[in-house]
């Protein structure tokens, strides 16, 4: 069953706006994103199975610090500039949405 999702977006000032509308799909058990090794340094490794999509990388302010565009396959990615800490990784293939746990050390 997908579900679809809108995010309200409220700045300090108390001004607002609305994300772009997202197809989510939460019973899906199948994650067709992985990356290893978490925790991590520089670089993080990822085995992407199925089609292309992009990745979004946010600190826990939900400040967007990378985006790329994944190819199907192995490959990596470089965290090299980014501070040690916690991050979310969001993965869109299609308009479904995953999103991973990232920390590096």
């Amino acid at each position: 069953m997908l579900k679809y999702v809108r995010l309200k977006l409220i700045d300090y000032d108390l001004s607002h706006e609305f994300s772009t509308i997202l197809r989510i799909n939460p019973l899906s058990k199948e994650n067709p994103l992985s990356i290893f090794p978490n925790p991590a340094a520089n670089q993080v490794n990822y085995k992407l199975k199925g089609s292309s999509g992009r990745i979004d990388i946010f600190n826990l302010q939900g400040q967007g610090v990378l985006s790329m565009k994944l190819k199907s396959g192995e490959g990596v990615i470089d965290c090299s500039h980014l501070d040690k800490g916690m991050y979310l990784i969001q993965f869109n293939s299609s308009g479904l949405i995953n999103t991973k746990r990232l920390i590096l050390n």
